[in-house]
């Protein structure tokens, strides 16, 4: 997967191709006749995938991603990023081509940190979309997230799981907010009204990809009366899109709730905060564009979970040796023709020699 194979196929073929040297690494069986490493065939790659246990494969790749992330922040600790907030990303995504007979398929709930832009956990959620709500403490159970700030959309604007995440796991959250809350949602639609749109909060333009972003930002506190757990101010979030000649094309306002106060937390670190939360929709994008994610027709039992698991293995690889910035797609291809390296950077030891 890291060297850009998309398929159990393309994987077969790619390790019938790879150096003896490799396989050596590997520790590959050894035939009687050529006395020769060899690679493992097709149906020996798909038997050991479907034999997995997909929940314990999840733990071992995102344990290993977690630590990855703790010894790159050890090694580039960093006085300025000190007392910034750090966020973790949660979102759900559906394995679109995993489809059974009785019309359900694989659902995954992820959790994403911000910084690193890796799957730190992930979790299958039973039949229906809406479980993803039983399944959110589950996902963050495992995870040291004292001080650091959990982001989901509407959908997780949830009494329970608000308590958890403060009183359980001594963390922060930044929800989106929609009619699900409906005393939520009208809270922040009124203070909306009462907003000075020539004073925001904090601002920003960003320009690319043949359009300018306006984001306008204002950090109300929540009423009094409004019980939501824990919820201290509303982020009011409006972005305005136009093209490069300044017209515009379409305006939109969302409402955020946070239990963070204004002496923790600015109105720019709440819009990086909201906006370091679409990071999980890229990597959902990567999965889908780069590996195919959303095309692949695998089904049977595990299968799709485990390669679902392999592709946010192959992603962290890359993020935590090259950089957030590092073009994954690229990555693969080089990779590809460097089997040896792929397997450095999954930290199988080199041969010794001598």
């Amino acid at each position: 997967m890291l060297a850009g194979m998309k398929s159990l196929s393309a994987i077969s073929e790619f390790i019938d191709e790879i150096p003896q040297e490799a396989l050596e690494r590997l520790e590959t069986r050894i035939s009687p006749v050529t006395k020769k490493r060899v690679p493992p065939a097709y149906s020996t790659i798909r038997r050991a995938l479907m034999a997995v246990d997909p929940e314990e494969l999840d733990e071992v790749v995102t344990s290993w991603a977690r630590t990855g992330i703790e010894q790159k922040a050890n090694r580039n600790d960093d006085d300025d990023e000190k007392g910034t907030l750090s966020g973790i990303a949660v979102d759900g995504k559906a394995l679109r081509g995993s489809r059974q007979s009785d019309g359900t398929r694989i659902h995954l709930l992820s959790a994403l940190d911000h910084d690193s832009k890796t799957i730190i956990s992930q979790k299958d959620v039973p039949l229906d979309k809406t479980n993803e709500i039983t399944i959110f403490e589950p996902l963050i159970s495992a995870l040291e997230i004292t001080g650091k700030v959990i982001t989901a959309d509407a959908m997780h604007t949830q009494v329970k799981t608000a308590r958890s995440i403060v009183e359980d796991k001594r963390a922060h959250y930044v929800f989106g907010v929609k009619a699900n809350q409906p005393l939520l949602y009208n809270a922040g639609i009124e203070l909306l009204e009462t907003i000075d749109l020539d004073t925001a909060d904090f601002e920003r333009v960003q320009r690319g990809h043949g359009r300018i972003d306006r984001h306008r930002i204002w950090v109300k506190d929540v009423p009094e009366e409004i019980k939501f757990p824990y919820a201290k101010q509303f982020v009011l979030v409006e972005r305005e899109s136009s093209d490069l000649n300044d017209c515009m094309k379409s305006l939109e306002t969302r409402i955020y709730v946070t239990d963070l106060i204004k002496t923790d937390a600015t109105a720019e670190s709440l819009f990086r905060l909201i906006s370091s939360h679409w990071s999980i929709e890229a990597n959902h994008w990567i999965r889908d564009v780069v590996f195919n994610e959303d095309l692949s027709q695998i089904r049977k039992g595990s299968l799709p979970r485990a390669m679902a698991t392999l592709r946010n293995l192959a992603i962290a690889a890359i993020r935590l040796t090259a950089g957030v910035t590092a073009c994954i797609a690229k990555a693969t291809r080089y990779l590809g023709r460097n089997p040896n390296l792929t397997l450095d950077l999954l930290g199988i030891p080199p041969l010794v020699t001598g």
